[in-house]
């Protein structure tokens, strides 16, 4: 089982498309985000993942529910 870890995304979505494509690329079954996602099209940009997203929030990440 291959494990990824990203944080501090923030609202890079050029570097968040090409970490999601590696992850996929080598089969990662579980990507462990620990935290600062910032806006919730981060984690809609998530659905592209084959693996399972697991993470916690950031000091930065001021829009919990709709980040949930």
């Amino acid at each position: 089982m291959n494990i990824g870890i990203i944080s501090d995304t923030h609202d890079d979505m050029v570097n968040l498309k090409n970490a999601i494509k590696i992850f996929n690329e080598r089969k990662v079954s579980y990507v462990i985000h620990a935290g600062d996602y910032i806006f919730p099209g981060v984690v809609k940009e998530f659905k592209h993942l084959n693996g399972k997203l697991i993470g916690v929030f950031g000091n930065n990440d001021g829009e919990k529910l709709g980040l949930m």
